[in-house]
This record gives structure tokens, sequence and C-alpha cells, in this order.
């Protein structure tokens, strides 16, 4: 009988040490290979394969902890969410939808079921912690090939190419030409930097050391690099929310040591930033971040008569960026298109949706690009309460015990912040319904409940002390 027990308990450490691995691997996928067919075998990705041996051996970790995870609020909110993708179904098949669609919506969706073995996992600070420096120092991986593609487009051309043709076919990388000197260079991943510059910042200013590391400081440098180069406005905005959340976060629940620190982090990331910035530019001779900001204003073109052949541009570097430009222009016409279509759709039915597999006429291949709208568009009102609802509840939750002083609040702060950087990305790119949006998803509420199970320890052990201060005065 003593043998049997030792031989779980090894069965068990052997398969909580592995889903570990398997989710560092999985998360370190996200973060580099976009669609995640480095390796595929048919419509098998190799991030499927990952994500089936990692419930597998999460599954005695689920068995033994089904107690805690029955009375898990974050579960339940998306076991909610689940069963309206099921209604959501049924109402898309009545409906008359391509089933190719419906089978397109429910496939981002699935990957939902990581979660339960999320919060199986994700059960120290320690392991949040490791896994976070394995989606930091992969996030850093892929700032370091943009910044290597950057070389080759301007120097070597042929390295560039390579490059170019590796990444494609892959779905890893799309990159186009904006000038001679300007590439654009959009990773499918790119979300993922986020990481590596909010949990740079993060270790950054939780270590012991009073001394700037020169690791994390390059770190962050390269991803706001990186994130620049994808010269792409929705990947701005949620960087600056993300920046925005996360030294709001820091500075409120640092002590001030760890507020000076925090200071000198972020103004030596942004010096090391703008350094990284302008010797390209100089050795490019062109303005990286004034393109930038043409593209972010890109909606004044038009009133300018961008390509006007009255007043052809002096050489082709600006023909070429005056060309680009105007394909932004095109693409934002097609978007405010898209958002008509989707808008009349909702209006269809607002509250149940018109089923998984709706589809508007200006875009056939279902790839609406507004998340929120076609959500609302395929599950209505209601399912998009339902799959906004855990974040909410993490919030309140957030909320109501942030005044408990615990390490953890950093480290929810940090990932809340990230994840709101994923959402508002989301308003422009169909992210969150996609393995890249819902796996980051699961492993920020698998952090949350971890993170509120430790705020409400210390509540109860702080509540315990004061109860028992107060029944020494008594007597």
């Amino acid at each position: 009988m003593k043998n049997n027990y030792m031989n779980i308990e090894k069965v068990y450490h052997f398969c909580d040490k592995a889903a570990m691995v398997l989710l560092c691997v999985l998360m370190g996928d996200c973060c580099i290979f976009g669609a995640g067919r480095l390796l595929s075998f048919g419509s098998i990705s190799f991030r499927m394969i990952i994500l089936f041996l990692l419930l597998l051996v999460s599954l005695p970790l689920m068995i033994l902890n089904i107690k805690e995870l029955l009375k898990n609020r974050f579960l339940w909110l998306v076991v909610g969410f689940v069963a309206w993708l099921i209604i959501s179904t049924i109402v898309g098949i009545l409906n008359g939808n391509r089933m190719s669609l419906i089978l397109i919506d429910l496939k981002g969706f699935a990957y939902f079921i990581l979660l339960p073995a999320a919060f199986c996992i994700l059960t120290t600070r320690e392991r949040i912690h490791v896994l976070m420096k394995c989606m930091m120092y992969c996030s850093a991986f892929s700032a370091l090939v943009i910044l290597v593609s950057l070389c080759s487009y301007l120097w070597y051309p042929e390295l560039y190419n390579t490059i170019k043709d590796f990444t494609f076919p892959l779905q890893i990388a799309s990159f186009s030409s904006i000038s001679t000197k300007i590439p654009r260079m959009f990773f499918k991943s790119v979300l993922y930097l986020l990481c590596g510059c909010a949990f740079s910042v993060y270790f950054q200013t939780v270590s012991s050391s009073k001394k700037l590391s020169f690791k994390y400081i390059f770190i962050c440098a390269i991803c706001l690099f990186a994130l620049l180069m994808t010269y792409t406005r929705s990947v701005y905005l949620a960087a600056l929310l993300a920046a925005a959340g996360i030294s709001a976060f820091l500075f409120v629940f640092n002590e001030r040591e760890g507020r000076k620190k925090l200071f000198k982090q972020l103004g030596t990331a942004a010096a090391a930033f703008l350094i990284i910035v302008g010797a390209f530019s100089l050795l490019a001779q062109t303005n990286y971040i004034g393109y930038a900001i043409s593209r972010s204003t890109v909606g004044e073109i038009e009133n300018n008569n961008l390509g006007n052949s009255e007043n052809p541009p002096d050489n082709l570097e600006e023909q070429m960026k005056n060309d680009y430009l105007e394909l932004t222009v095109k693409s934002d016409q097609l978007r405010q298109k898209t958002l008509k279509e989707l808008y009349d759709n909702i209006k269809k039915s607002p509250i149940i949706g018109n089923g998984l597999g709706a589809e508007i006429e200006i875009r056939p291949d279902g790839l609406n690009e507004y998340f929120y709208l076609d959500i609302l568009s395929k599950t209505g009102v209601i399912g998009l309460i339902l799959y906004l609802s855990p974040a909410f509840l993490g919030l309140w939750m957030f909320i109501r015990l942030f005044k408990k002083k615990n390490d953890c609040r950093i480290t929810y702060g940090i990932w809340g912040s990230v994840l709101a950087g994923f959402f508002a990305f989301s308003w422009f790119n169909p992210y969150m319904n996609a393995s890249l949006g819902v796996l980051f998803y699961c492993c920020a509420l698998g952090v949350f409940y971890f993170c509120i199970n430790q705020l409400r320890d210390t509540k109860k052990k702080n509540d315990m002390v004061e109860a028992s201060a107060k029944s020494e005065v008594i007597a």
C-alpha cells in the first residue's frame, strides 16, 4: 500500500514538472512563432501538439485539485461563455451561416481548454516568475530577429530575403517595404513584445540589487524598438495603454526605494531605446520615429491630396512612402465599410447575435478585424459580457484586496496591464479570438487566481492579528 502511494506521488510530481515545462514551451512558441506552424502535420500545428501533451500530463493535477477548480469563479465564467458559444453555434447553423466560418470561430476559442490546467500549474510565485522569464527572453529573441532584419534590409538584402522567405510561409511574420530605407516588419506575435518590455521592468523593480541590470534595460529597449518597427497604430495604442498601467501600478505599490529604481529603469530603458533609434536613423539617413508619427496621423493624408500628379515627389524614396501611405488610406476606407456592415449586423440581433460564422458582404473570408464588434455580431451582448466577465471579475477582486500589502499586487498589476494592452489591440484586430490572445488570457487568469488567493491569505492573517490584539486588550 505504501509503495503504491509512493508511486502515485512520483507520477504526480513528474506530471507537475512536465506540465510546467510544457506551459513554458507553449507560451514561448506564442512569443516567437506567430501561428505556431514551425512544425505542422497537415492542419495540426506544433502548438496544438504541445497543448495536447500539456493537457494530458495536467490531467492528474486537475483530478487532485477538482474541489478547488469547482469553487473557481473564473473557471465558471469561462464555462458560461463556452456554453453560450454552443448556443451561438446552433443559432449560426439555423441561420444558414457557412460551416467553414463556424469552425474557424470555434477553433480560436477552443484554446480556453488550457484554463483549468493553468490554475493547477501556476500555484507558486516562483513558477509565475519562471513563466514570465521564459516569455521575456523569447520576446527578446523576436526583437533581436527584427533588429537583424532591419540591418539586413539596409546592408545585406540576401539575408533579409532569406529571413522573409522563411518566416512568411510559416505565418510568423509579414514584411513589406515602405521605402528603400524603411521596412515594415509585423510579427504575428507582436503583442508579446509587451511582455518583453513589462516583465523586464518588473524583474528590475523587484530585484534585491540596487544596481540596474544591463540585461533588463537592453531587453526593454530592443522590444520597444521592435514595436516601433511594426508601424501599426493599434500596436502603439496597446503599448501606450500597457505602459501607463505598468507605471501606475509600480509607482503606487512600490516603496520609496522601489520607485527610485523604477524611474531609473524607465529612464535608462527610454534612453537606450532613443540611442538605438537614433543610431539606425543616422546610419540609414532617415527618420524612423518621424514616419511612425506620420503613420499614426494618416487620417490627414487625404486632406493633403497625397500623390497628386501636379506635385510629384522629388525622388523614389518619397514616392515609395507616399504609395505606402495611400495603401493605408485605402485600408482605412475598407475598415470604415467593414464597420458599417458590422453595425448593421449587430442591429439585426443585438442580444443573442446572428450566430457563429456570421459574415459581412465586404469580408467574405470572415476576417472582420474589429474583434468586439465581430463577437457582438455573432454572440450578441450576452456573449461579449460573458467573454469579458473573467477580466472584470479579476479587476473587481483586485480593487477589493489591493490595500493588503503583498508583493503579489505588483505581479497582478503587470499581468493586468499587459492584458489591457491585448484587449486594446483587439479593437482593431482579431487577436483575442485566436490562440495567441486566448492562451495569454488563460495564463493571466491563472496568475490573477493565484494572486487573489495570496492577497486573501494576507487579509486573513491581518484579521487574526487584529482579533488577537483586541482580545488581549479586553483581557
